[in-house]
């Protein structure tokens, strides 16, 4: 997700960092009901960032900016690895 990042999950040995599964558990709960997923593109991110990873903006059915709820519920922070045109809300929403 563009402008997003959660607590990691632990790889190579390293461990799970602190409320990841709460940060999971709240992800799923924006699909419980519905599992419609809508993608949209950021022009001023692009399409991938330097690490070759998809950039785009998720919303479900009842049209919730995930990052941006994700974020303002303290369940993850903003973070800039390019500019996005939504970076000034996401960043008052921590």
């Amino acid at each position: 997700m563009i402008g997003f990042n959660a607590p990691e999950l632990g790889q190579n040995n390293q461990p799970r960092q602190c409320y990841t599964q709460r940060s999971i558990e709240r992800l799923k709960s924006y699909f419980k009901e519905d599992r419609t997923v809508y993608l949209e593109i950021d022009k001023q991110a692009g399409e991938t960032d330097k690490y070759g990873r998809h950039l785009r903006y998720v919303s479900n059915s009842q049209d919730t900016d995930i990052a941006q709820d994700m974020i303002s519920n303290g369940f993850g922070h903003e973070m800039t690895v390019q500019p996005y045109s939504r970076q000034d809300e996401y960043t008052k929403s921590q």
